[in-house]
């Protein structure tokens, strides 16, 4: 009994400043919804959340960010339950750092008063920063780090409840300078799904391909356009890329 709770004393630790948590192995089972994985050389981060809380009233979450080798041996997880409702959808090992974008505040039901942030993460599994980009609504895209430049998509509203005025929002993050560039849609748009880069080229795509609106929040060439892809009926996007100049949208 001694050794397993030194073992957890050394393992578990909560930082004031970040609300954070390094858990041992016990925990690890806990996350229910794993939202993205990134797999750099030896090295996999799963990422999710769980509504097994503390709280349990059946919309408070806890975000997991676990790491593993590449045999699926945990080697640490972080546990981020500082908010009411904490959620990851997107990872990115970026060098030394590990980039990720984070949903924290508070959700209750269809109402969702929360914000998107953008966590970096050290290699040990410690918090070294947080960036607050605003209030949000539903998820994020995918992460994509091109050059010094980390960039990703997300609905923003100044509302709490589902609305067909939600615009979206392509963020481009320099890693350096700890500045960013905002590029917003002028008219609703479905939920960021896939960011697609090709050099300077952006390209954010929604969840949906709906008739008679732009599907594409696309920056090419220095200017900002959106692009329809007319289809006949609303279309599930499943995915997108970019090969010899030519976009595909599956």
């Amino acid at each position: 009994m001694k050794i397993k709770a030194l073992f957890f004393a050394v393992m578990s630790f909560t930082s004031i400043a970040f609300g954070q948590q390094l858990v041992t192995k016990a925990t690890f089972d806990m996350v229910e919804y794993v939202e993205d994985v990134d797999w750099v050389d030896e090295d996999i981060y799963c990422a999710g959340f769980s509504f097994k809380t503390v709280i349990n009233d059946g919309n408070a979450c806890d975000a997991y960010l676990i790491h593993y080798d590449t045999n699926l041996k945990p080697k640490w997880t972080l546990k981020i339950g500082d908010e009411h409702t904490n959620k990851i959808f997107a990872v990115k090992r970026h060098k030394d750092k590990i980039y990720a974008l984070v949903i924290q505040g508070k959700a209750k039901g269809a109402d969702e008063d929360v914000f998107m942030k953008l966590f970096t993460i050290n290699l040990d599994g410690k918090i070294e920063d947080k960036v607050n980009f605003g209030r949000t609504f539903n998820s994020p895209s995918n992460i994509v780090i091109n050059g010094s430049n980390l960039i990703f998509g997300y609905r923003i509203t100044n509302s709490t409840s589902y609305s067909i005025d939600f615009k979206c929002e392509i963020i481009n993050y320099n890693l350096d300078t700890k500045k960013f560039v905002r590029h917003t849609s002028t008219q609703y748009l479905a939920t960021p799904k896939k960011i697609v880069v090709d050099k300077s080229n952006l390209f954010l795509f929604g969840n949906y391909i709906h008739p008679n609106q732009p599907n594409i929040m696309a920056y090419k060439n220095g200017k900002y356009s959106e692009i329809s892809l007319k289809p006949p009926k609303t279309e599930y996007f499943l995915d997108s890329y970019i090969n010899k100049n030519i976009l595909t949208v599956v």
